[in-house]
């Protein structure tokens, strides 16, 4: 929300942009995963990163599609080869 009102601040966007983003958002089937307590999750999350050469926020994305069963999607060339090798389903967008 922040990011949309410092645009509106700077005229990039006007206030029925921004309303129509937010529309959009919450018609996307996102669905919300309860968090884990937090036990052993950022040895994970390190484990992964050095594993497949990711990045914090590639290797939490490819945390979630093993955890949970997910397919991930993404364009990112280095995330697509890890969820490969990880025998993560995948979706490549184009």
């Amino acid at each position: 929300m922040k990011e949309l009102l410092v645009a509106e601040g700077r005229k990039r966007l006007g206030a029925a942009d921004s309303l129509r983003f937010v529309s959009l958002l919450n018609r996307l089937p996102i669905r919300v995963v309860p968090r884990s307590s937090g036990e052993g999750l950022m040895e994970g999350l390190m484990t992964l990163a050095r594993a497949y050469g990711l990045s914090s926020h590639d290797a939490s994305c490819l945390h979630m599609a093993i955890s949970h069963g997910i397919v991930s999607a993404t364009r990112d060339e280095k995330l697509k080869a890890a969820a490969i090798k990880a025998k993560v389903a995948i979706r490549a967008l184009k």
